[in-house]
């Protein structure tokens, strides 16, 4: 399973996007700003 992080600071696009990758089965994860989930990104 591939997995996805989406970095938007619209909570309405973040959650599209999100609802449609999950559909296509992917791991997602989401943050308004990239210093937000950092850890994860490294």
């Amino acid at each position: 399973m591939a997995h996805v992080l989406i970095v938007d600071d619209e909570v309405p696009i973040r959650r599209t996007l999100k609802e449609i990758l999950e559909f296509e089965k992917f791991k997602v994860d989401e943050a308004a700003d990239c210093y937000r989930h950092y850890p994860f990104s490294r």
